[in-house]
């Protein structure tokens, strides 16, 4: 709960800081998919765009749903990366 209202209110360090000191709290010692994909904008946000991307895409990998699909999309929109954008779009279609 402390990490998406940290992450509302714009303190994107803090939750990402948050997020990876806390992953251990979690089955597997994985962050379930609501938080990763918010551990991803926190990247996107932060200017870590390789890093978020990779989140993005191994998300989408593990559960692709509409949620994770879109976020996927949003972080290659920020890197200009339109090919990618129509590549992944096209899996929302299927």
């Amino acid at each position: 709960l402390a990490t998406i209202g940290l992450y509302n209110v714009g303190r994107y360090q803090a939750c990402q800081q948050l997020l990876d000191q806390s992953h251990h709290l979690f089955q597997y010692g994985q962050l379930p998919a609501s938080l990763r994909r918010i551990r991803a904008m926190c990247l996107l946000h932060l200017g870590v765009l390789s890093e978020a991307q990779l989140e993005a895409e191994r998300l989408v990998q593990a559960e692709p749903n509409v949620d994770n699909i879109l976020a996927l999309i949003d972080i290659h929109l920020h890197r200009g990366d339109l090919i990618q954008i129509a590549a992944v779009a096209q899996r929302l279609h299927n």
